[in-house]
């Protein structure tokens, strides 16, 4: 026999049978933690999702009185009801796919650009419409950033799912036409070029496999702000993507000279970031290579990250000392880190590549930051 108080202090006396509760208890509330229901009970201003809820209830109502046989069932069906705010919103509780994990990055100043002299070849090229200008890490300049918080792990499916899942959001590469998708050498033999827009191909299938743990790719700038605005709304916190200048100075372990996050060592290199030599052609989960000294995991390849910066490939002669936000528009936004099909040259911390802010591809995602209040 258990008692307990309801919410206006009423006493209520339930005798069942602890494992009969327990069994109905758990596949009730596993109906409820459906994705539909759970977009729904998000939604459930609109009266149409308020029938749907209720019909739900209903349903489980009968099922429960069936399978238990006795009017019992409707008091755990109503026991779980009172637990639906925090089981299904996780208002009262860790809410696992808001869960962000962020490390927090003391501030300081630092020679930003390439300061081991990597960039005299010159060598530039572009892939489309992503250009890598070795010029564009020159002249090597003193910056000074405040603290800051940064993602610990780049943003992975299963988070952007949740946020899809939530608010119906549909991606740039949804509504247009796809996400880039690179093949490589073997496509350039074959057709002349690495890349191709591929209108199958979003974040849901990017060409390679990937679950939950993978980091998120095929989204544009502008999917990852979407994203942004959702979570922080969500949670309270003012997230935004990292500045390039608090980019860099993160992944050099807080503005270390380090040419690639967490070493200077390119035979060390397979021990921190997944590349051209080691990724098989795909992304990988995150964090499953060595962290930087920050605590920072694949600041060094598996994605391209968008910065928040307009590109300006000319910035650094006349950039800012103090907290550099970049140009005030340029049509193109910044990416840093280097991805799973890069070599070294084009993983190393100094190295700026630029976007169309509406364009996406399966090589490149995002990582949140957030300021210090």
């Amino acid at each position: 026999n258990y008692s307990f108080l309801d919410k206006n202090d009423y006493l209520i006396d339930i005798d069942i049978n602890l494992k009969v509760f327990y069994t109905y208890f758990i596949v009730i509330i596993k109906s409820f933690q459906k994705k539909p229901m759970e977009h729904e009970l998000h939604e459930s201003t609109n009266s149409t999702n308020r029938y749907k809820i209720q019909a739900q209830l209903e349903m489980a109502y009968h099922a429960v009185i069936f399978l238990t046989g006795q009017a019992s069932g409707f008091l755990i069906l109503s026991f779980c009801i009172l637990l639906l705010p925090s089981i299904v919103n996780g208002e009262k509780g860790k809410d696992v796919q808001l869960s962000i994990e962020m490390v927090f990055v003391k501030g300081g100043c630092y020679q930003m650009g390439d300061t081991f002299g990597d960039s005299e070849s010159n060598e530039d090229s572009m892939h489309k419409g992503r250009h890598y200008k070795r010029s564009s890490e020159k002249p090597v300049h003193e910056v000074c950033v405040d603290d800051f918080y940064m993602g610990k792990y780049e943003v992975t499916v299963g988070e952007f799912r949740e946020f899809v899942n939530v608010t119906g959001y549909i991606t740039e590469g949804e509504v247009g036409d796809g996400c880039s998708v690179y093949g490589g050498r073997e496509w350039k033999k074959d057709a002349g070029k690495e890349w191709k827009e591929d209108k199958g191909k979003d974040w849901r299938n990017p060409g390679f496999y990937q679950n939950d743990n993978h980091p998120v790719c095929c989204v544009s700038w502008n999917d990852a702000a979407a994203y942004i605005e959702w979570l922080s709304g969500k949670t309270g916190k003012s997230y935004r993507l990292p500045t390039e200048a608090e980019w860099e100075y993160a992944a050099r372990s807080g503005g270390k000279a380090e040419k690639w996050a967490g070493t200077n060592n390119e035979s060390e290199l397979s021990d921190y970031a997944w590349y051209s030599k080691n990724s098989e052609s795909k992304t990988h989960p995150v964090g499953q290579k060595k962290p930087n000294g920050l605590g920072l995991y694949d600041m060094t390849g598996n994605l391209w990250e968008w910065c928040s910066d307009w590109y300006d490939e000319n910035y650094y002669s006349n950039s800012p000392k103090y907290n550099p936000k970049g140009v005030d528009n340029s049509g193109f936004r910044v990416l840093r880190g280097g991805t799973w099909y890069n070599a070294p040259r084009r993983l190393r911390t100094s190295v700026r590549a630029d976007r169309n802010h509406d364009k996406r591809s399966n090589s490149s995602g995002f990582r949140l930051a957030a300021p210090v209040k």
